[in-house]
């Protein structure tokens, strides 16, 4: 039952969303993801990361991110460099900010270098520091998006939990029919289950 219904079924956190939300545009789960800004929430997004990704830290605390690489080994890349972050086909910010970080121009360019359904923008800062006409079908996810994403995830979750239930169900109602007929369950019949 654990294995057939119950797998992946866990709560999240945005860290979590956003892994899950990177695997979805990159399911071979080999891509390079930058992580803009140091704080806890970067710091819980690059643990969930740096199994499965190369894991790149871009934030303003220089001692901060090389305290981040010691413990994680992560790369640095230089704060707020444009250039460089646009070579990123995957980014998650974590940084919320009143202030207009990243541009129009910048979501333009970088949606140019990298192929539509194969690139994500994930934005957990709260304020957002993005501007752009850009949306979740672009590769552009914002906190509402990540939200929405969670109301999906649990929706499944609710499903599998159902398809569980009826299963175990199944399983002792089988068990119970097997007792009254005085037949003894074939433990193989039970693996299977």
């Amino acid at each position: 039952v654990r294995s057939s219904h119950l797998l992946e079924i866990g709560s999240h956190t945005y860290g979590g969303l956003a892994r899950k939300l990177l695997i979805k545009h990159c399911p071979e789960q080999k891509g390079r993801v930058l992580i803009l800004g140091s704080g806890k929430l970067a710091e819980e997004s690059l643990k969930l990361l740096t199994r499965k990704f190369d894991v790149y830290l871009s934030a303003r605390n220089f001692d901060r991110v090389a305290t981040l690489h010691d413990q994680h080994g992560i790369r640095p890349v230089e704060w707020f460099s444009p250039q460089l972050y646009k070579e990123f086909s995957l980014i998650i910010n974590t940084i919320g900010s009143h202030q207009t970080i990243y541009q129009e121009d910048f979501f333009d360019h970088w949606a140019k270098c990298h192929d539509y359904g194969k690139r994500a923008f994930i934005d957990l800062g709260s304020p957002s520091a993005m501007q752009t006409k850009l949306e979740s079908h672009h590769g552009i996810y914002r906190l509402d998006d990540v939200f929405s994403f969670q109301e999906e995830l649990d929706e499944q979750k609710r499903i599998k939990l159902a398809d569980a239930k009826a299963a175990i169900k199944d399983i002792v109602d089988r068990r119970s029919e097997s007792f009254s007929a005085g037949t003894i369950i074939n433990t193989k019949d039970m693996e299977l289950a």
